[in-house]
């Protein structure tokens, strides 16, 4: 967790997707790389945390993620989000995909309008 500006904010780690949105790791990953970045290491695995993920690596230092099987680069960011956002609650927005079993995280800005449209419904029924 990091304090910014008398607020208190939590660290998502990030990457670009090819429509040029920026998808959240999941949790598991965050805090890899976040160690990772804390330590001022070059690089991290992120198969060490998600082993569905064993083919990629980040490069800290050019802040991209590299797939060694394609070769295929993509930028990756640190992004600070309000204690109040999902990142900052524990919470996590997913959908189903067309597998059984298999769910995709929102975008952390869609996320956090996701849990203030719940969080009004909530208050609303009080």
């Amino acid at each position: 967790m990091a304090s910014a500006k008398q607020g208190l904010y939590v660290v998502v780690w990030e990457w670009e997707n090819k429509q040029r949105r920026w998808r959240p790791y999941p949790p598991e990953v965050t805090q890899l790389l976040e160690r990772a970045h804390s330590k001022n290491l070059r690089s991290a695995f992120l198969g060490d945390s998600d082993p569905a993920l064993n083919n990629y690596s980040v490069n800290l230092s050019t802040m991209q993620q590299e797939c060694k099987v394609t070769k295929e680069i993509v930028n990756v960011r640190r992004h600070f989000y309000p204690q109040s956002s999902p990142a900052g609650q524990g919470a996590v927005w997913q959908w189903s995909g067309d597998n059984i079993g298999d769910w995709h995280m929102y975008d952390m800005c869609v996320q956090c309008v996701i849990e203030e449209s719940w969080g009004s419904q909530l208050s609303v029924k009080k």
